[in-house]
């Protein structure tokens, strides 16, 4: 169900052209001239509500199928470990059969057990949903993808040393990309074609509502921190992978696991302070700049000059002048947090299934 190499698809967006059918009546948007007549009409996504608060967006003109979401998060508990984009696809055209629309046709899809919905077969981690049923409806082109989000997990030892690494990396820059940190619990990378993103996994279990269970228990032990790239629809194209099936195949050949790695250059690390429980104690919003500052980073480039002062003034108050050439009023100890990357224990899909 998942990769043997711990990666897999968190997110896909996909549109295909179909025969004339009958179009979701979500509602549409419309945009007229200035003599009242129509000009543009686009019609509104229709929201599938799975359990534990998963929500995918399908919609159709009558024409054209479009579905986008995380699809292999749908009615499950958990998103910890996840599937290939293969089974993926079968789980969104569950999704739209549910909804009654067409589903979803490639080469990719009648090889990894396409007809279970005309033979009433299920494909492992099948979502369950009940609905109308998918028309016949004939593709009158490719399977289209314009975003797919590809994610790897890492552990790290603890939850402690997780936020240690946030703390680390959020001190990184890469070129010609906009950063954001999310405190020490995420930070990200993103521009017109791809988002990178690091974050901690337990911390973002339970800003979503899960904060006990097997998997969310796992996630603190080993402080599991995820990187997740999100290609967008201009670098899909560069690539070569806006057709689903090209994607399926650089996949298949191991091209996917091979641009992700290069990706994976940004979670190399150096020392890092071990001073957790100080850096615990301030305040969230000096955290990153007071774990940088620690680790021997010019703070100074990574920052305005009014809010280089603005931070300085903030870390008076707890012993710390980022000011100085190094912190030379605090014993900090030092100590290097190795990365790892993990695939799903056996008994995470066995509690899948049972559940």
């Amino acid at each position: 169900m998942d990769g043997d190499d711990g990666i897999f698809v968190d997110w896909l967006s996909l549109w295909q052209c179909h025969e004339q059918h009958a179009p979701i009546n979500s509602g549409a948007i419309i945009t007229y001239d200035g003599s009242g007549r129509a000009v543009f009409e686009r019609y509104r996504s229709s929201r599938i509500q799975g359990s534990h608060a998963t929500v995918c967006a399908v919609k159709s003109d009558g024409q054209t199928v479009v579905g986008s979401g995380n699809f292999g998060r749908l009615n499950r508990p958990d998103n910890l470990f996840g599937f290939d984009p293969q089974t993926v696809l079968c789980r969104a055209n569950e999704a739209l059969a549910f909804a009654g629309l067409p589903r979803f046709v490639s080469a990719a899809y009648s090889r990894n057990g396409g007809d279970w919905f005309k033979e009433g077969l299920r494909y492992p981690g099948a979502v369950g949903l009940v609905g109308p049923g998918s028309p016949q409806a004939t593709p009158r082109g490719r399977l289209n993808l314009s975003r797919v989000d590809i994610t790897r997990n890492f552990e790290c030892g603890g939850l402690a040393a997780a936020r240690s690494v946030i703390r680390a990396i959020s001190g990184k820059s890469i070129s010609r990309v906009k950063k954001g940190v999310g405190g020490d619990a995420s930070v990200w990378w993103s521009n017109t074609r791809y988002m990178l993103k690091v974050y901690i996994k337990a911390l973002e279990m339970e800003a979503h509502g899960t904060n006990s269970g097997a998997a969310y228990d796992y996630a603190v032990e080993h402080g599991i921190v995820r990187l997740e790239l999100e290609l967008k629809r201009r670098e899909l194209a560069d690539l070569g992978w806006s057709d689903f099936d090209a994607f399926v195949e650089a996949w298949d050949m191991g091209k996917v696991q091979q641009l992700f790695s290069d990706y994976e250059k940004v979670l190399q690390l150096g020392a890092i302070s071990n001073h957790a429980e100080f850096l615990d104690s301030l305040p969230q919003r000096l955290r990153v700049t007071a774990s940088a500052f620690l680790a021997g980073q010019d703070v100074r480039a990574l920052m305005s000059r009014a809010t280089f002062f603005r931070y300085r003034r903030a870390l008076l108050d707890y012993g710390i002048d980022i000011a100085d050439e190094r912190p030379e009023q605090l014993n900090v100890a030092v100590r290097t947090v190795t990365l790892e990357p993990v695939t799903a224990p056996d008994w995470y899909w066995q509690n899948e299934r049972a559940a």
